[in-house]
């Protein structure tokens, strides 16, 4: 993802940088956040998480920050929404257990135990206070 000509997530390395979103606040901090699938651009990826890489007025971008990341799951990124009235910054995404190789062929028994563990690791999760779609909001331009 390009901002005024500056390259603020460049994969490289383990990173894989995917489906861009970026939003400005009141205050003109842009959020830019960005899918890390690491090892791999597939939407199965083993490691998926949610970043975020700030800038505010009158700075340079800041570090990407890892602000969602569950083992054995993908964190997938949803949509990124700002609030003016209220000058709240939101970002909605999913997460989905990791159970497969996207174009594997799988026997009957595979599949069958593929979505024994998926349901066992939503189950965990659940038991945990954990949900499989999340909503990540801030007020201070992304600080928190």
């Amino acid at each position: 993802m390009y901002a005024n000509e500056k390259l603020i997530f460049a994969s490289g390395g383990r990173s894989n940088f995917r489906i861009p979103s970026m939003i400005v606040t009141n205050n003109g901090t842009v959020l830019a956040f960005c899918n890390d699938r690491k090892d791999t651009l597939s939407d199965a990826a083993q490691e998926t998480s949610l970043v975020l890489c700030k800038k505010k007025p009158g700075e340079d971008w800041g570090e990407v920050e890892e602000l969602v990341f569950l083992e054995g799951w993908a964190c997938g990124i949803g949509s990124a929404v700002y609030d003016n009235e209220i000058g709240k910054a939101f970002i909605f995404g999913g997460r989905n257990p990791i159970s497969r190789h996207e174009f594997k062929d799988y026997a009957p028994e595979e599949k069958a135990e593929m979505a024994k563990q998926a349901a066992k690791m939503r189950e965990e999760i659940r038991a945990k206070g954990m949900f499989s779609s999340y909503k990540l909001e801030s007020t201070d331009d992304g600080e928190t």
